[in-house]
């Protein structure tokens, strides 16, 4: 278990990962199926290239899975999701070497964070919080994941950030969970992945 407080935005330890890309981004090949029945909106899943040391079709698995839960965005009819690999699309979600992820999110904080990119439709993945997570989430890295592409979909979809635990006590989505789960009261939210968990 990790020992440090789960309110520590710090990048914790763990694997390598690639600090300083290309530049430049590849989409990654696949669609799916429209999941949901609300207003479609369609994303494609991209790489920036020179990022090393992920797989890439786990990764995209991952998007896809947490986007195409019934607990995430489609929930109540309130969206539908596609994931496309060419046409036209609303957002794309990218993973993006650290540095890279500084000049399109910004690094005013001076901590690894993931971002919406409006003015290039880009959701902006960290790959170092993709290969390390957050201290909020333990050692949970796959539902960290879920977070990451959830909470960023989620401003790609509209949403603002929340800053108050739930009333069943978990953090809301849209909580920036990777600096912290204590809410504006004082509380310890529990981390939570899902718009609709």
């Amino acid at each position: 278990v990790l020992a440090v407080p789960q309110d520590s935005d710090a990048l914790p330890p763990g694997e390598a990962y690639t600090e300083q890309g290309a530049g430049t981004y590849t989409v990654l090949p696949g669609s799916t199926a429209v999941a949901g029945s609300g207003p479609l909106r369609r994303y494609s899943i991209e790489v920036e290239d020179v990022v090393a040391g992920i797989d890439l079709a786990a990764f995209a698995a991952s998007v896809d899975a947490a986007l195409a839960d019934p607990r995430s965005w489609t929930a109540g009819g309130r969206f539908s999701l596609q994931r496309v690999d060419s046409g036209p699309v609303d957002f794309r979600i990218t993973l993006v070497s650290s540095l890279t992820v500084r000049g399109l999110c910004g690094y005013e904080e001076q901590i690894e964070t993931s971002c919406w990119a409006p003015t290039i439709d880009r959701v902006v993945l960290n790959n170092s919080r993709w290969v390390r997570g957050a201290y909020a989430y333990a050692n949970d890295l796959a539902t960290y994941r879920t977070y990451m592409v959830n909470h960023e979909a989620g401003h790609a979809l509209g949403f603002g950030h929340e800053f108050s635990c739930r009333a069943d006590g978990k953090a809301p989505l849209m909580m920036q969970q990777t600096k912290s789960i204590v809410d504006v009261n004082g509380a310890t939210c529990r981390p939570n992945p899902w718009p609709n968990p």
